[in-house]
């Protein structure tokens, strides 16, 4: 990947991570498959990898304005560790074209529920 490039991706990433808690996977995957070429599996494990500090700097600045769970985000922390570890054994156990069909699946499930989500909040809630 261009280092340029990678910097403009890591800095969007970092925006959208730290407005609305998003980013990671949901963007950095898409990018790096559809428009840099590069395979699903090494696309999901570069993209666990640049996450760690986008994750760090986000969670120290919500920490500093107390919206931060601690007790939550440490079970979150510990199970989705091992989750992880079990789901990366799972996907470099994918046929590339799976991986990514399952991929696209999750995102377009994800989509489907924030949308009606937002559709049935009420617009006056902060």
């Amino acid at each position: 990947m261009e280092l340029g490039f990678a910097m403009v991706l890591g800095f969007v990433v970092g925006i959208l991570a730290g407005a609305v808690g998003v980013g990671g996977g949901g963007v950095t995957v898409p990018v790096m498959v559809l428009a840099l070429g590069i395979d699903q599996a090494t696309a999901q494990g570069t993209s666990l990898m640049a996450i760690l500090p986008t994750a760090a700097s986000g969670a120290w600045e919500h920490m500093r304005h107390g919206t931060l769970g601690m007790r939550t985000s440490a079970i979150l922390g510990a199970a989705g560790a091992v989750g992880a570890l079990i789901g990366a054994v799972g996907a470099l156990h994918l046929e590339p074209r799976r991986l990514r069909q399952v991929f696209a699946t999750y995102l377009l499930l994800v989509a489907a529920q924030t949308l009606r989500s937002a559709l049935r909040s009420d617009p006056r809630a902060a």
